[in-house]
């Protein structure tokens, strides 16, 4: 079965998530590891001056006190076991854009890049919208990103960004 990596920067209650979430149990296992609160702006920052705290929920669904990116690396490297590793990994969906300079300051854009680092192909969902976020849309074609990036990979060291 494929299994599915989430995680985003505006916090594990992020209606974006879940919606993402949803969405991607259609394509396989998904595991969420998600900063405990919102992260936004953290780029890709790690936590270095103190201990992360890491709070499992269920089976399926852990919060980490830190950012996008410590999220992604203790899943990797901590969290997740052997048999449990990703084949993919889907970061958001962000509340608003992504979009030129905007993304060297995403944390939504850093999971996704960490992930991509540690050869797991990464990808950025980010919703562009000021108010009124319907994520419906937005998750459907993310089903439809995952899938075709599941079937023909991609270039090492790639990672997509889709507004």
């Amino acid at each position: 079965m494929t299994r599915i990596l989430l995680t985003n920067d505006d916090g594990i209650h992020s209606d974006g998530l879940i919606q993402l979430e949803h969405a991607l149990r259609t394509v396989g296992d998904v595991y969420v590891i998600a900063p405990a609160a919102e992260m936004s702006g953290a780029s890709h920052s790690l936590t270095l001056a103190r201990p992360l705290r890491i709070r499992q929920i269920d089976a399926r669904h852990w919060t980490v006190d830190g950012t996008p990116t410590d999220c992604v690396t203790l899943a990797l490297n901590k969290i997740l076991s052997a048999e449990e590793l990703p084949d993919i990994c889907a970061s958001g969906i962000n509340h608003g854009g992504n979009l030129g300079d905007d993304a060297t300051y995403s944390g939504t854009v850093a999971g996704a890049l960490e992930a991509t680092i540690l050869g797991v192909p990464g990808l950025a969902f980010s919703l562009v919208a000021r108010e009124n976020f319907d994520f419906r849309a937005a998750a459907q074609f993310a089903i439809t990103a995952v899938r075709k990036v599941l079937a023909e990979g991609l270039p090492e060291g790639t990672l997509l960004n889709i507004n």
